[in-house]
């Protein structure tokens, strides 16, 4: 789906707007929206709170959203669980075990 605006990745706003402004002018500014004039940002205390946007934008910002990256990221240090969960505890019962016979027998030898 092509972005609506054809500006590459980002939305075309044109316009800010006051939370108290654009409700006095909502027909006005939903028409604009609907004419293609781009979104609208609404504000509160000078900080972005909402936006009007053409439904077509919305669904290619929504498309583009819901799409799987291509490069899965993984954090340093992760590890890809293989097998069942009860291997791991198994596993991890054995190196417990083994850990406390080695504390055995290193306090035995004292």
């Amino acid at each position: 789906m092509a972005n609506p605006s054809n500006k590459g990745d980002k939305i075309s706003t044109r316009r800010r707007i006051g939370k108290a402004q654009a409700r006095d002018q909502l027909p006005t500014l939903v028409n604009a929206v609907a004419k293609g004039s781009g979104a609208i940002e609404i504000t509160e205390y000078g900080r972005v709170v909402a936006m009007l946007i053409d439904p077509k934008e919305y669904a290619w910002l929504l498309a583009k959203s819901q799409i799987e990256p291509t490069i899965k990221l993984r954090l340093c240090g992760s590890a890809v669980l293989l097998g069942d969960l009860a291997d791991l505890e198994d596993a991890s019962e054995q190196i417990s075990n083994s850990i406390t016979a080695s504390i055995n027998k290193t306090a035995s030898e004292l």
